[in-house]
């Protein structure tokens, strides 16, 4: 199980936020991965820090990165050729420039995909955009059905998906029909549990993580798996993760 973690889960809540850059403690974060045996950390671009991010700023090629998540693009005009190129432009440029593969763009909430006319426009602009990264891989992090989801990564052979279990569960709950249907496409899985919508520990939600990894196995899924978790209390983050990423592991390797 190659297992990291979402950037700032092992730092205290930034202005009591569950996800927001950790300005000031995540050079400290990847040291605590490899003392905890985590593979990799997914980096945080949000809205909030984008433009002091130190993406733009540092050389991150020698961190231990997967991918950049990009949380500053949900937004209601995501499928606009001008916004897209506004807002992820610079975040490939430095991906390419630090040697990092890929960059995930959430589709929820805001950017969500159901309406069909503006799932059709955002196809035919981010592969416009894409025509200017060939290098680059783009995983797409869905709150969607699957047939939907495959519209999107089919019109593109570097486009992938971050399947993340605790949008899938609040969305319809169908893991098996995802995992089976999108399995070729799957890069990444955001580890997260959820009940009536919101965020909570896992194992105490409606999450079937036995039936997500059962059908993980099955169909010989070998990438990454990430850690999204709800937060515990503020000063316990290492520990709480610590706790979190032993029995994930031992679980997955009991089924």
């Amino acid at each position: 199980m190659k297992l990291g973690i979402i950037q700032g889960r092992l730092s205290p809540p930034v202005k009591n936020h569950i996800q927001e850059f950790p300005f000031d403690t995540w050079k400290d974060e990847f040291k605590f991965i490899d003392e905890l045996g985590l593979s990799h950390i997914e980096w945080l671009v949000t809205e909030s820090s984008y433009r002091d991010n130190p993406l733009f700023k540092e050389y991150l090629a020698d961190y231990k990165i997967n991918t950049i998540c990009c949380d500053h693009i949900i937004h209601e005009e995501i499928e606009d050729i001008t916004f897209l190129k506004e807002n992820l432009t610079e975040v490939c440029d430095n991906a390419i420039e630090n040697n990092i593969s890929s960059i995930t763009i959430p589709l929820l909430e805001k950017s969500s995909m159901e309406d069909d006319y503006r799932r059709k426009l955002f196809i035919q602009n981010i592969n416009k955009f894409k025509e200017e990264y060939p290098s680059l891989i783009f995983l797409f992090e869905p709150e969607l059905d699957p047939i939907k989801t495959l519209d999107i990564v089919n019109s593109n052979e570097m486009f992938y998906v971050t399947y993340d279990t605790g949008n899938i569960t609040s969305y319809n709950n169908q893991h098996e029909e995802f995992i089976h249907t999108l399995v070729n496409k799957i890069k990444n899985v955001h580890i997260k549990d959820r009940k009536n919508g919101k965020t909570v520990e896992p194992f105490t939600g409606d999450t079937n993580f036995e039936l997500i990894f059962r059908t993980l196995k099955y169909c010989n899924y070998k990438s990454d798996f990430t850690l999204q978790v709800a937060r515990e209390s503020p000063g316990n983050e290492y520990k709480y993760i610590q706790n979190i990423k032993d029995k994930f592991e031992n679980y997955y390797e009991s089924i």
